[in-house]
């Protein structure tokens, strides 16, 4: 919808997120929206540190990760 600052702003207001890695992933796409790869790739991987190994969005945080020109690390942690 192209509210992306709106939801960065609703975010910056949750101050302990229930799920921080749905936090963390929201923020990323929402920077990545706006262009800012750098700070996109660091809330990917905030959310992948957050993620349970076998999480069935693990996958598609780490897709995210790689279009933000990280990478995934070969070993996540658990």
């Amino acid at each position: 919808m192209g509210r992306h600052e709106d939801a960065l702003k609703r975010l910056d207001a949750i101050a302990d997120p229930v799920f921080p890695a749905v936090a963390a992933e929201i923020r990323g796409d929402a920077q990545m929206g706006l262009g800012h790869r750098d700070a996109a790739r660091a809330a990917y991987e905030i959310a992948l540190a957050s993620l349970d190994v076998g999480s069935p969005t693990r996958a598609m945080v780490e897709m995210k990760l790689t279009d933000a020109g990280g990478s995934p690390s070969a070993q996540p942690e658990i």
